[in-house]
């Protein structure tokens, strides 16, 4: 379960820590000229591999999730837990199985069951803050240029 909990934000934090580089070029003649982002610096090696590597995380940790599900569903099923919640919800979403899991969980084992709800919520508010963070710094260092 935690597993499922917790590898959505590995792609998350994989793209905090990914920081793209951008290049600009003049255009325009004589006064008229203007620094614009060039948009060919999207094409450069380092800023593909650095988005296929983020956008492959995330396709992986959304299938690693799905597959920890059924684990963790198979393993309820063993402990004796009647109806778990199934394990193909989490092909929606890892937050829905993780609610749905700890719901059905906390009905049958009280108090038990509500930490990986806790845990992901706080995870996504860091990882939120994170991003939101992330953004700014880049948006900071474009602007300059763009309001140029």
């Amino acid at each position: 379960m935690w597993a499922t909990t917790l590898l959505p934000f590995a792609a998350g934090l994989l793209e905090v820590l990914w920081y793209p580089t951008f290049h600009y070029r003049y255009v325009g003649t004589g006064n008229q000229r203007s620094l614009v982002p060039d948009t060919t610096s999207v094409l450069t090696p380092s800023f593909l591999i650095g988005f296929i590597l983020v956008f492959v995380a995330a396709y992986a940790a959304w299938g690693l999730s799905v597959w920890f599900a059924y684990v963790d569903w198979k393993r309820l099923e063993r402990l004796g837990v009647v109806r778990p919640f199934h394990w193909a919800w989490a092909f929606l979403s890892p937050a829905v199985y993780c609610i749905g899991r700890s719901v059905i969980v906390f009905t049958v084992a009280r108090p038990r069951g509500l930490a990986p709800v806790w845990v992901f919520a706080g995870a996504t508010l860091v990882t939120s803050i994170l991003l939101v963070w992330k953004a700014a710094t880049v948006f900071s260092a474009v602007s300059p240029v763009i309001s140029a």
